[in-house]
């Protein structure tokens, strides 16, 4: 353990930190996780899994032996003198010592509001001690302290292992006390170990604050479910949730983005690069805008694993309004009002005009609404507001073929997916059919969640999904029904939807509706962001990948154990989201379930409701 200690005026208080697991944490769940990782790292992935376990044993009872020798506090350098790796690897001990001061590095996360208090105190002139019950060299613990700005020049440096005495005895309180100078009751301490940093500071008379990091629900669950004895791939998600959510700001959006968001999609955009690359494909198109947060996502793992560089990344800038038009073979009046009678397009909408607004941006419809002053006359009745349509479309479909060469859609050497989050693979028919029509070959595609109403393959062409709508039965049954929140909440994007394409001294550009931004949810849009690639980069830290398949399943039990009986802690954030497609009256993903609300609301999610409502003990009863 370390400790920080602020040095103020002698007649002010002096306040002091522990540092593992008060003000940084580990991305694993415990130091034998640790030592797991250290051993993937010397002995090789492909190592056989007993002999791993034998050498994270072995590092552990090194270090129970080196202190029975000394009778008393160990430094890392005699904890390896005690090591005996002889039939694992050939790798001296110096070098392995190298490698696990390499890999305690790579898994150690600030905590954000630790960060903060300290850097208030430094702002103020404040100098800082930093005392570590710890076998690490102090050259070690300096340079993480500088790393994640914990450190000012001015402060100082004690560790245990060098000075040869603990907290945990009280005796490092006491040395340091005497030799500051530190009158009684002038020092606070903030600690997360109950024995040394609060019992043991409160004999010395210091004050104490026990600092207690919990794990919520979701976290717990993978903890209380994790059943592999060797690997335990499990319970380290919940350690990494944990750690990057800490790692943020304060807000109930980050803990439903760490617990809930980063795991399912961080294993999914991994699963969706592996067989990419599996299947030879050169480029992979990420649908605007729920495929935002996968782009940006796959960005980031891509950085982490170099054999992903062979895939080339896009963002497709696409809708509905951009290329249900553009896709048609010929602009008649015919395929006009076949368009238009789609229930994809048409909705609750009682008009042409208001249908045609899911398809043209406001200044088509404004002409047309100019020629065709007569409300009560369809649009496609008048001739003029036909060709205005007509001459929209042509401009279109040269501009998006234009756009799909610009991103390689149409060169003959692109094998390619596009992905998106939720979908009836409607919009894949039509670049498909686009793509044919100019001469290039199709694309397959990815989704998280294909629609009961998909398109069958014959049509659209071949596609994965993680999960089907109309196969998600028994523990899945209520999966469903999180597909809204998928799509809105889970992959907000920052931007506005693409409703059509322009050009400019850069090539073709997307133009964005011009609908007011929902400040909320573009806040919400980039913390889901930032939380989900700081969540993949340890991910691969960690080395989770090479158990993709056992997280498959995991992260599949755990979103739909939320979809069957949320926490409450997680709801508060969905009580917030207003679902709206532009073809239907906007209704809420949850509601606090009073009378009132009942009669004037409608909810997509009414178990959600449910338990947000009564919370988890009566929500079971009444769901």
């Amino acid at each position: 353990m370390i400790i920080i200690i602020i040095l103020i005026d002698k007649d002010m208080s002096i306040k002091s930190f522990d540092i593992f697991d008060t003000c940084l944490v580990r991305a694993t769940v415990d130091t034998y996780n640790t030592f797991d990782l250290l051993a993937r790292e010397v002995l090789g992935c492909d190592a056989p899994q007993p002999i791993k376990c034998d050498f994270a044993k072995e590092r552990m009872d090194a270090e129970r032996r080196a202190i029975r020798k000394k009778n008393g506090e160990v430094t890392l350098k005699e904890i390896y003198a005690e090591c005996d790796f002889i039939g694992m690897t050939d790798l001296p001990n110096d070098k392995i010592m190298e490698t696990e001061l390499r890999t305690e590095k790579s898994v150690l996360v600030p905590v954000a509001r630790m960060q903060k208090f300290i850097a208030r105190l430094h702002d103020k002139g404040e100098s800082v001690l930093f005392i570590s019950d710890m076998y690490l060299p102090s050259d070690f613990l300096l340079h993480l302290l500088r790393c994640h700005g914990f450190w000012k020049e001015g402060d100082k440096l004690y560790v245990s292992c060098e000075s040869g005495a603990t907290k945990k005895s009280g005796r490092l309180f006491r040395l340091v006390k005497e030799e500051n100078h530190i009158g009684p009751m002038k020092w606070h301490h903030y600690g997360d170990n109950f024995r040394s940093d609060f019992i043991s500071a409160l004999k010395k008379g210091i004050i104490p604050h026990r600092v207690k990091y919990r794990y919520l629900p979701c976290e717990k669950l993978l903890l209380d479910s994790d059943y592999n004895p060797l690997a335990s791939a499990t319970s380290q998600l919940a350690g990494l949730s944990r750690a990057v959510r800490l790692s943020q700001e304060r807000d109930n959006r980050v803990d439903f983005a760490a617990d809930l968001i980063a795991p399912l999609y961080a294993v999914y955009v991994n699963g969706i690069l592996t067989d990419a690359l599996d299947k030879g494909m050169t480029d992979l198109y990420f649908m605007t805008r729920d495929g935002y947060i996968l782009y940006e996502t796959a960005k980031t793992i891509q950085s982490c694993r170099p054999e992903f560089d062979a895939i080339r990344l896009h963002m497709l800038y696409i809708s509905r309004s951009s290329i249900y038009l553009p896709a048609m073979r010929e602009c008649s009046r015919e395929q006009l009002s076949y368009l238009l009678s789609s229930s994809t397009l048409r909705g609750r909408h009682s008009s042409v005009t208001d249908t045609l607004s899911q398809i043209l941006p406001p200044h088509v419809l404004d002409e047309i609404k100019t020629i065709n002053k007569n409300k009560d006359i369809d649009p496609l009745d008048n001739s003029d507001a036909v060709e205005v349509i007509k001459r929209y479309y042509t401009e279109q479909r040269a501009l998006i073929r234009q756009y799909f060469t610009q991103l390689g859609m149409t060169d003959p050497t692109t094998r390619g997916a596009v992905i998106d989050v939720n979908g009836s693979r409607r919009t894949q028919k039509h670049i498909n059919d686009l793509l044919a029509d100019f001469g290039a070959a199709p694309l397959s595609s990815y989704y998280l969640v294909a629609g009961g109403d998909r398109l069958p393959v014959r049509e659209t062409g071949p596609y994965t999904s993680l999960y089907m709508r109309d196969r998600c039965r028994g523990p899945l049954k209520n999966l469903k029904r999180l597909t809204p929140a998928f799509e809105q909440y889970y992959s907000a994007c920052p931007f506005g939807r693409t409703i059509s394409y322009a050009r400019d001294n850069s090539g073709i550009i997307p133009v964005y509706d011009n609908a007011t931004p929902d400040t909320w949810l573009e806040e919400s849009a980039t913390i889901n962001t930032s939380v989900t690639k700081t969540y993949a980069e340890y991910f691969f830290r960690l080395k989770l990948d090479m158990h993709q398949r056992e997280l498959y399943l995991k992260v599949t039990e755990m979103t739909a154990r939320f979809a069957d009986r949320p926490a409450r802690r997680y709801l508060k954030v969905l009580k917030n989201l207003l679902l709206t497609d532009g073809t239907a009256k906007p209704r809420y993903m949850i509601f606090l379930m009073t009378p009132f609300n009942i009669i004037r609301k409608r909810c997509t999610w009414t178990q959600g409701s449910v338990f947000y409502t009564f919370g988890s003990f009566l929500g079971r009863i009444f769901n």
